[in-house]
């Protein structure tokens, strides 16, 4: 029984371990919505190197947080940064979601709209 314990403590509880990556997530979004973009932006740069570890920078997990990095740091109105993670994470939902999913025509607006603040022409909601 102390075996198997053990093996929990070891492995379960790895920072690239899922359960720690879906706590970490939470832990990030609710960071997010209570306003801490700097804590929530830190805990999805963890939560992305580790999912780059488990799943490589072509899986699904790592390209969704690679989006929601790129809304953070919009709101943070840190556009250039921005830009370049949303354009990676269309990138990506071309390739894989194809040209009309609802996530790539969401994610072309959302690009738009950052190209139009960071020329001051919009608001960012």
């Amino acid at each position: 029984m102390a075996i198997g314990f053990k093996q929990l403590q070891t492995t379960a509880f790895r920072i690239d371990s899922p359960l720690v990556l879906e706590s970490l997530g939470n832990l990030a979004y609710a960071k997010a919505k209570s306003g801490d973009l700097d804590k929530a932006t830190q805990i999805y740069n963890g939560v992305l190197l580790a999912q780059e570890t488990l799943h490589g920078k072509e899986s699904q997990e790592y390209n969704e947080t690679v989006g929601i990095l790129g809304f953070l740091c919009a709101q943070k109105l840190e556009y250039g940064n921005a830009l370049k993670l949303l354009l990676l994470a269309l990138q990506w939902q071309e390739a894989n979601l194809g040209m009309g999913h609802p996530a790539v025509l969401y994610t072309r607006d959302s690009i738009k709209e950052v190209e139009r603040k960071a020329l001051g022409t919009a608001e960012w909601v």
